[in-house]
């Protein structure tokens, strides 16, 4: 009935408001039609926590719903009103963007991206993509939601977008296995095979028609993400078909893990940056043959004897050792708090713990002997030594005392700046994230990981060894505002004083 109506109101708009002004009217309210039917559909669903209508593309599929929610149209607040209100707010805030000074036109067009006779070779500074994550979304399929009506209220402005029946699946590259069993007649395998060659195939005729269009300055970005290695693996074979080397990669959070679009999906919460320019095409071809795998394998076990000789064991001994905490399909590191022993060990117990037959009971009293108490007679791991010398210190209150407590344990373990510990825990110092190093509520990483800011403290009182300053400083803007702001109030003292000479004068 709204399409119906709005169809109808088409002449009376254009001859009310003129043809240009007009369609313009009639293309925000096809806009806000759609954003109406998302919103009223047997997809959708109420949010009970927050008393509101959830809109079916609020999950990129067409999964059942039992029982369905509908938005009731001519409602006070809501409904069509609150479509309108929602569609024009998103329209201003994308005007605003094309409103500065520096705005040029933007042109838009639709075709395959493997083909873009429009763009003359080697004319384009940045190319930025977002392409299809392999299987995770159907974009085509999802269209047709849209589509359907969009080709009715849109339908007479360009009716060559509009000529199908439906969107054009056949050559949009995703991984989607049934477009490819013939009919029944391919098993899921051969069907799953030709699926992800053929998104493969797609994928490196759009990166080769990327790499065309390029300056050979000219930078590629693309942002990707997904669990599954083999989607990752196909990402980079097209790349360095189509001529590309990655040059730089970026992680970059950009989804709740509440989100439906994540939930039991092949999606990850970060999508990675990566950043791509063209390889030189007098470059030589690489090779990663046997003798390479072997130099790798030899490089890697030599390293991994080396860090174990050091007190560091391997990264799977660590996840079974109390280093971390594994739920679900999120591994996260323990701080040195949650690691502590409610007493120190005997030495009869470190060895018959940690060495001894295993029974029932041994594995438990073991898995306590893997954590870690400032008064341990000795240390299994650097880490463990690490954890310890900063409990010690936050345990004392921090400062000569912490510091004061910490050189107890240094001595009694015959620590030295070559030791292990220390080695480590300069590294750890030099290596801690921004989050770490200072103090910003009960909430931030720093206050969840203090042991960073104690070894910090420690590092050259304990080993001579010089920390790195964590003092915060203002942003330069800041700097240069409050450099900003003397200098006009010396202008305004000065004025003053200025009047004050020419009043006494008067």
């Amino acid at each position: 009935v709204i399409i119906e109506e709005l169809v109808k109101l088409r002449s009376a708009i254009i001859q009310a408001e003129g043809s240009q002004l007009g369609e313009a009217l009639i293309h925000l309210m096809a806009v806000v039609a759609d954003k109406f039917i998302n919103h009223n559909c047997n997809h959708t669903r109420w949010e009970n926590t927050r008393g509101v209508l959830k809109g079916k593309m609020d999950r990129h599929d067409y999964a059942f719903k039992p029982t369905f929610a509908e938005m009731a149209p001519c409602n006070a607040g809501g409904g069509l009103e609150w479509a309108i209100n929602n569609v024009l707010e998103a329209y201003e805030e994308l005007a605003k963007l094309a409103s500065g000074n520096d705005s040029k036109p933007v042109e838009i067009s639709l075709g395959s991206a493997t083909s873009l006779p429009q763009i003359a070779g080697g004319s384009i500074t940045a190319v930025v993509v977002d392409p299809p994550y392999a299987d995770n979304v159907q974009y085509s399929e999802l269209a047709d939601f849209f589509y359907v009506w969009l080709k009715r209220t849109q339908g007479h402005r360009r009716p060559e977008w509009f000529s199908t029946y439906l969107c054009e699946h056949d050559q949009e590259a995703v991984v989607n296995i049934s477009r490819h069993k013939d009919g029944g007649r391919k098993s899921t395998a051969e069907a799953r095979k030709e699926a992800h060659a053929f998104y493969q195939r797609l994928m490196t005729d759009t990166f080769k028609e990327c790499r065309r269009i390029l300056r050979d300055d000219g930078v590629l970005t693309v942002m990707f993400t997904h669990k599954k290695q083999e989607a990752w693996e196909e990402l980079f074979i097209s790349l360095i078909r189509a001529g590309f080397t990655i040059t730089a990669t970026w992680p970059i959070k950009t989804e709740s893990e509440h989100s439906l679009h994540q939930a039991k999906k092949n999606a990850a919460q970060s999508t990675v940056i990566l950043v791509a320019r063209k390889r030189p095409l007098q470059a030589g071809v690489g090779y990663f043959d046997s003798a390479m795998r072997r130099e790798i394998r030899d490089k890697a076990q030599s390293t991994a004897e080396r860090l174990q000789k050091e007190g560091l064991n391997p990264v799977d001994q660590l996840v079974a050792v109390g280093l971390v905490a594994k739920s679900g399909d999120k591994v996260q590191m323990l701080p040195a708090k949650e690691r502590r022993r409610r007493r120190p060990l005997e030495q009869d117990e470190v060895v018959e713990t940690l060495f001894g037959p295993v029974s029932a009971a041994k594995k438990r009293r073991k898995k306590d002997a893997l954590k870690v108490h400032p008064n341990d007679p000795e240390f299994r791991t650097a880490l463990d030594g690490c954890h310890a010398l900063a409990l010690r210190h936050i345990e004392a209150g921090g400062g000569a005392a912490g510091i004061g407590s910490a050189k107890a344990l240094v001595r009694q373990q015959r620590w030295s700046k070559d030791s292990p510990v220390a080695q480590l825990m300069e590294a750890l110092v030099h290596a801690a994230p921004p989050a770490m190093r200072i103090d910003k509520g009960k909430t931030s990483a720093a206050a969840k990981f203090p042991e960073f800011r104690a070894w910090q403290a420690l590092l050259e009182p304990l080993f001579g060894m010089q920390a790195p300053d964590w003092t915060e400083k203002a942003p330069p803007q800041r700097e240069l505002f409050a450099e900003l702001v003397a200098e006009e109030e010396q202008d305004f003292a000065e004025d003053e004083e200025e009047e004050l000479d020419e009043e006494e004068v008067d």
